[in-house]
């Protein structure tokens, strides 16, 4: 069963997150948006596409025109689903296309932390986290990482 942590990334979620951290952890990060027939619909990223300028906040890359791109912007909630061991973290949040990002082909929203839930049990941590491989997913990346990196820096 999990529970309530309030509405700010706990440290070790954040310090994985963090804007100003280069390292990441190749960790698959879900986000789950409502489709059109209110059914969830799920997405997969990167850790070089989802950056925290602090506890409270998250920015996200997302393919513009995508479907999960259009879903979110009719939504304005998602929740993001990311695996920290030995718990899993439901990361509840509104929002808001970042209208000041300039990139061709993907679109950066801005999701305020409403609540973050932790599923825990000390009978049954994760012992093993769902990563990408570092070799396939830095390189097409580190370009948007950095651009992600630079904006969450400037609008904290």
């Amino acid at each position: 069963m999990s529970k309530s942590l309030g509405r700010s990334l706990p440290p070790k979620l954040y310090e994985q997150l963090r804007h100003d951290n280069p390292k990441r952890q190749n960790t698959a990060i879900f986000l789950v948006v409502r489709d059109d027939d209110g059914f969830p619909h799920s997405a997969l990223f990167s850790p070089y596409q989802v950056v925290a300028p602090g506890p409270g906040r998250v920015y996200v890359g997302i393919h513009g025109g995508s479907k999960t791109e259009g879903y979110l912007r009719k939504s304005s909630i998602a929740t993001l689903i990311v695996q920290v061991e030995p718990a899993v973290y439901y990361i509840k949040c509104s929002a808001t296309m970042a209208m000041e990002w300039e990139h061709p082909k993907d679109r950066l929203y801005r999701l305020e932390v409403s609540d973050v839930l932790e599923d825990y049990s000390e009978s049954a941590p994760f012992i093993s986290e769902l990563r990408f491989s570092g070799r396939n997913v830095v390189v097409p990346y580190s370009e948007e990482f950095e651009n992600i990196r630079r904006y969450a820096s400037e609008n904290p």
